[in-house]
């Protein structure tokens, strides 16, 4: 089932120059030597580079405040494999209403204020809006983060507050929360925004950006499951088994630079209860201020869609 908003084209600009360029080339050339050189050294290097946020890219707002309805703010605890070992990480997390819950769950390098503007129509909807900032992001301090991390700490978060009405996560969270499905949580409806159908492209695309040499590709990668305990199999966004029929709901934006279009359309046809909403000049960001798309998620997640 597909239909189409469309919205003001919006530029994207690049700021991409020559000495970053270089500075790039000097990198790759160090990590390709240090790969030779120092495998073991060039593996850790690796992985400690793609476990490291981001710093923020936008300006992010700050937690709406809405007449008359009060927030609960409070911290989870929660605990995952990293690196071998087990870590604890309080996450930050802020709720709003008393009706069934849904649960938002932000992108790489973004935060739980990036849905401000989804609490005020949720709660009129009679639903309560629950954000949180995942580990290594925001207020939720973590040495270092992943996919399965991102998933494990959605996880933790419905245990502490209850039953997921409707999941709506935005990039790499929209993954995250499909991993958690795949592991058991429970949820009624589930919506992806601008999410990747399959991860496991970018992170092999980093790699050869790093200039990690070819022969170590596979290594990283057992290394990677090995000490942070999950399978690359679960990565791919598709229906969870058990739960085959959940109705999903897939928001994408034609011209979405970070995660092509074409992942909407690989989700859609590996979820058989899936909607596909297309955007036009949204890009990535943007879309989740986007009152067509709020109002349309909502209604998704109210179940009057």
């Amino acid at each position: 089932m597909r239909s189409t908003i469309i919205a003001e084209p919006w530029a994207n600009k690049s700021t991409n120059g020559r000495s970053q360029s270089d500075t790039w080339d000097w990198r790759r050339l160090g990590f390709q030597l240090l790969g030779f050189i120092a495998p073991e050294l060039a593996q850790e290097r690796a992985l400690e580079r793609f476990l490291t946020p981001p710093a923020p890219l936008l300006n992010h707002a700050k937690s709406p405040k809405l007449d008359g309805i009060s927030s609960d703010r409070f911290k989870v605890k929660m605990s995952t494999r990293s690196g071998g070992a087990h870590e604890t990480t309080e996450l930050d997390v802020q709720q709003w209403g008393r009706g069934p819950a849904v649960y938002l769950l932000h992108g790489w390098g973004g935060r739980s204020t990036q849905w401000s503007s989804f609490v005020a129509p949720l709660v009129q909807a009679g639903l309560t809006a629950v954000v949180f900032d995942a580990p290594g992001h925001g207020e939720s301090p973590a040495p270092r983060t992943s996919i399965p991390h991102f998933a494990a700490a959605l996880t933790a978060v419905v245990e502490s507050v209850g039953p997921a009405r409707a999941i709506v996560g935005h990039s790499l969270g929209g993954v995250a929360s499909s991993v958690a499905l795949g592991r058991g949580l429970v949820a009624e409806r589930v919506a992806f925004i601008a999410a990747p159908a399959d991860p496991t492209e970018f992170f092999l695309g980093y790699l050869k950006q790093i200039g990690l040499p070819g022969h170590l590709l596979d290594r990283i990668w057992t290394k990677f499951e090995r000490e942070y305990g999950f399978d690359w199999r679960e990565l791919p966004v598709r229906a969870p088994h058990r739960a085959a029929g959940m109705p999903a709901l897939v928001v994408h934006d034609q011209g979405d630079r970070e995660v092509p279009y074409a992942s909407a359309d690989r989700i859609v046809r590996s979820w058989p209860d899936a909607t596909l909403v297309t955007t036009t000049g949204l890009g990535h960001y943007r879309i989740l201020r986007d009152a067509s798309v709020i109002e349309r998620v909502v209604a998704f997640a109210a179940g009057r869609a």
